[in-house]
């Protein structure tokens, strides 16, 4: 069964896991590059080439089965890409509060909202 799809950047990686055997598999563009049996808990890393073609990304993906249900993480070059624990949003929260200020999405406050439909059409 496949838990998530995350797009990153042109690529997509993929987590499927099988409940009843317990085989976790982790793809990147189609082709798997990390397998493993766990019932509980499993850590999968694995380096691809970055989209520059010189640099390499470090990605590790941790899947955990809590009350909740199965909790999917991903990170990239220790970046949480995918926050779908507790541990893992905190994590995220920490590295959101001390990013420059610039860095945030900011709220824009819309003046005059637009209008979707005039009056003459109304009529």
């Amino acid at each position: 069964m496949r838990l998530v799809s995350v797009p990153v950047g042109d690529n997509l990686l993929e987590v499927y896991n099988n409940m009843w055997t317990g085989v976790e598999t982790v793809s990147f563009n189609g082709r798997t590059v990390s397998r493993q049996f766990n019932w509980f808990e499993g850590i999968h890393h694995f380096t691809v080439m970055a989209d520059d073609g010189v640099s390499v990304d470090d990605y590790r993906v941790e899947i955990r089965f809590s009350m909740a249900g199965i909790v999917v993480d991903v990170y990239q070059n220790e970046v949480c890409l995918l926050a779908g624990s507790r541990r893992a949003r905190r994590k995220y929260e920490d590295q959101r509060r001390f990013q420059p200020r610039n860095c945030r999405r900011q709220r824009q406050h819309v003046k005059e909202p637009v209008k979707l439909w005039r009056e003459e059409h109304l009529v």
